[in-house]
């Protein structure tokens, strides 16, 4: 490797790493503010068996949900953001783990997510997660898409393709 090419890729090591810190700092924030409500449709999404979530969408620099969807049992279509942009999901994993399934590591490369954040779990295991998409996701898209494309979109991601960024445990 050349002398050029290691500084390049050293500066875009630097350069991701500092993204990633953006990244997260703002997810943390998201998720002091908005915890009760993704609490609350996780609850709600256990009883009734269904999926809800909504879309992360950013405006001026602060994280805000959109608007809350219902799915069923083990899909969910989430509407893009009616003003910012779209920067992550949140969804839940009704009676199911609160880790990122090969479909919802797929969706989030096809739309450009930086995060997903999953309400799940059962019995004392009930969190709300949120996850970092890692770039190694987004080289995989298409091999995670065609994992969908044959019925394993229901399988736990690789766990190459995300980062747990913060997990909040309730009751």
């Amino acid at each position: 490797m050349s002398a050029e090419e290691s500084l390049s890729k050293r500066r875009n090591g630097f350069f991701e790493r500092r993204r990633k810190k953006k990244i997260w700092e703002k997810v943390v924030e998201f998720m002091d503010e908005y915890f009760p409500e993704m609490k609350e449709l996780t609850e709600k999404s256990d009883k009734e068996n269904v999926e809800y979530g909504f879309m992360m969408c950013e405006s001026t620099n602060k994280l805000f949900p959109g608007r809350t969807c219902k799915g069923d049992e083990c899909e969910l279509d989430i509407k893009d953001c009616s003003i910012g942009k779209k920067f992550g999901n949140f969804h839940t994993h009704p009676s199911s783990i609160a880790e990122p399934s090969v479909s919802d590591v797929a969706f989030a490369t096809l739309r450009s997510h930086k995060v997903i954040c999953i309400g799940g779990g059962m019995g004392e295991d009930r969190k709300i997660c949120c996850y970092y998409v890692t770039p190694e996701a987004r080289k995989m898209k298409w091999d995670l898409v065609d994992k969908v494309e044959r019925g394993e979109g229901h399988e736990h991601s690789p766990e190459e393709t995300y980062e747990e960024i913060r997990c909040i445990p309730f009751r």
